[in-house]
């Protein structure tokens, strides 16, 4: 029960991140995935992976969980606790790229825009 309130609640935050991303990506004429890692908005960015790898990993737990049930053994409850673990160094390590290229050597678009001609 407690993993499944968990995703719904997971579920509600990871579309209201996912409407943003999309209007945005609409914005910039991208796709969706590829405005979101592209994006210099960090709390879309990171709002959207969290939510996505929430997600993923509930879903992992449950797996974990249910096989445990299922057969009795501990070890695909272990299996699924390591793959969460895993999965959240992944997405932790991605985030912490994207966001030191963005806060260091990252170049400026240039902007046709205003009184100095582009070129």
């Amino acid at each position: 029960m407690v993993l499944a309130a968990a995703f719904i609640l997971e579920g509600v935050s990871f579309a209201q991140a996912l409407r943003h991303a999309r209007a945005d990506a609409r914005k910039q004429d991208r796709h969706v995935l590829d405005q979101v890692p592209n994006s210099s908005d960090t709390p879309t960015r990171a709002a959207f992976n969290e939510d996505g790898t929430a997600l993923i990993g509930l879903v992992l737990a449950f797996l974990g969980i249910l096989l445990h049930h299922l057969n009795g053994s501990p070890v695909p409850d272990a299996v699924g606790s390591i793959l969460v673990g895993i999965l959240l160094g992944i997405v932790a390590v991605v985030l912490i790229e994207k966001n030191r290229q963005f806060l260091v050597g990252q170049a400026v678009a240039p902007s046709c825009e205003g009184p100095w001609p582009c070129g």
